[in-house]
């Protein structure tokens, strides 16, 4: 890579920010609905938390498919994406 391809420091933490930012957008409608279903929906804690990990592990093992099926290609970013979370992946397993 080139001097003239490589970002710059200002330009990564742009980056960084503005993805800092959506998480932070994801991240509360993720604790309104925990608040939502336990408090105005009357759910257990329990049922919420079972809830929510099993669409987790739904979508883990759903994304994987629709990326290798012959009409879900998305990006080369998936397949990065793979490599680097596998050693935490066989950790947690």
């Amino acid at each position: 890579m080139t001097d003239e391809q490589r970002l710059s420091v200002k330009e990564k933490v742009g980056h960084a920010l503005g993805d800092a930012a959506s998480n932070f957008f994801f991240q509360f409608f993720g604790l309104f609905l925990v608040f939502y279903y336990t408090d105005v929906a009357g759910l257990s804690a329990a049922a919420v938390g079972t809830m929510m990990l099993v669409t987790r592990m739904f979508d883990a093992v759903t994304d994987p498919l629709i990326y290798f099926s012959k009409y879900g290609y998305r990006s080369p970013t998936l397949a990065s994406i793979k490599h680097e979370k596998a050693p935490a992946l066989r950790r947690g397993l």
